[in-house]
């Protein structure tokens, strides 16, 4: 657990929300792919190299 907070930081650097941060840090470490209606957060998930999809 420690290892994805310190992940979410580093992702939080970014420039995305906390709550994002923790998302895509625990995408991360399981190899999950996260499902948002948040452009904002896919684009940044995607660019730390984690594939995301954007629903509508």
């Amino acid at each position: 657990m420690r290892d994805i907070i310190e992940n979410a930081v580093e992702v939080a650097k970014e420039g995305c929300r906390a709550a994002d941060a923790c998302y895509i840090s625990t995408a991360m470490k399981t190899g999950s792919m996260p499902v948002s209606a948040d452009k904002r957060m896919v684009d940044i998930a995607e660019s730390m190299g984690v594939k995301a999809t954007l629903i509508r």
